[in-house]
């Protein structure tokens, strides 16, 4: 099936998981479906930057579709005392890692020790000067996270997960288990074209332990801990690392994570609650589903390239 750009746009845009089924079918490889993704344009995030005295050593860099929402406001409230920048972007070209790059680039330039990369849906039940006592105590670690994970309404678990990277062929019974699968999602995975599947053969599961992980016979990444929507980073390793803006919303943070891990960077736990609501900026409808497919798909690509396997 050969679609013009523009309809394909149109297809992508649309948001739609029928429409993002054709738009799949339009392409014979996922490299030529990449180079698409890659010619969409990003939306530019408008910084605001609140500058803090009693914490300077620390950079919370949130991320949110509007900064007037009762989540920013609360985090405002809360790093008041630390520098916080604010990424605001929204619309259909908004891109979470081009947003947080952003961020980045800005609090760079403010020279904290620390850097928070947050998503606008968080609560911390302590107080700034506990959370950056517990964090100033921590002499040997580079990347942190809360160490409680936070369950958001779908019961989705979220910063502080351990998680494994396994290679199957099952994904159509076990594809995004963790995830509420609604019935239209199973649809398009029926009507997807054979290269995408291939792509989607690569399965997020959690401690290599957990018995669905040991039915499985190759373990590409074992035991990994995932930051997901809090972040916590020593300044100095964001020099080096930068979030990947192919990927558009979703699945990100796992292809950071396992790239520190392949530098030999571990993200570890800070002894600091704090509760996700996660999506409940952006919610998790099934708009967001094309964009979540896509993330996987990138991701597998990814791992391949990096393990030499197709």
């Amino acid at each position: 099936m050969q679609t013009s750009d523009s309809s394909q746009k149109n297809l992508w845009y649309s948001r739609n998981l029928s429409d993002f089924t054709a738009l799949l079918n339009s392409f014979s490889t996922f490299e030529g479906f990449l180079d698409f993704i890659n010619t969409l344009p990003k939306k530019s995030p408008r910084l605001s930057l609140y500058e803090g005295r009693d914490h300077s050593n620390l950079t919370v860099v949130i991320i949110t579709a509007n900064e007037n929402s009762r989540y920013v406001t609360y985090l405002k409230s809360f790093f008041m005392g630390a520098n916080v920048i604010i990424s605001e972007a929204n619309g259909q070209n908004f891109n979470y890692s081009h947003s947080v790059n952003n961020g980045l680039a800005l609090a760079k330039k403010l020279d904290s020790e620390w850097v928070v990369v947050s998503n606008d849906d968080v609560f911390l039940p302590g107080d700034l000067d506990d959370f950056m006592s517990r964090l100033n105590s921590d002499k040997s670690h580079n990347v942190l996270t809360p160490v409680q994970a936070g369950i958001n309404q779908s019961n989705i678990k979220y910063h502080g997960e351990i998680f494994s990277i396994c290679r199957s062929n099952l994904f159509n019974s076990l594809l995004f288990f963790k995830y509420q699968k609604p019935k239209e999602l199973w649809k398009m995975y029926r009507e997807l074209p054979g290269w995408s599947t291939k792509r989607l053969d690569c399965l997020e599961f959690g401690s290599s332990s957990n018995n669905l992980v040991k039915k499985f016979s190759k373990c590409i990444f074992k035991d990994l801990r995932n930051f997901s929507d809090f972040g916590i980073f020593r300044s100095e390793i964001l020099r080096d690392f930068s979030f990947d803006e192919s990927f558009q919303n979703g699945f990100e943070d796992f292809d950071l994570v396992i790239r520190l891990h392949k530098s030999g960077i571990s993200v570890d736990t800070l002894d600091f609650d704090v509760k996700s609501v996660g999506g409940a900026s952006l919610g998790y409808g099934l708009s967001r589903w094309p964009l979540i497919v896509f993330g996987q798909m990138y991701l597998n690509y990814k791992i391949a390239k990096m393990t030499n396997s197709d």
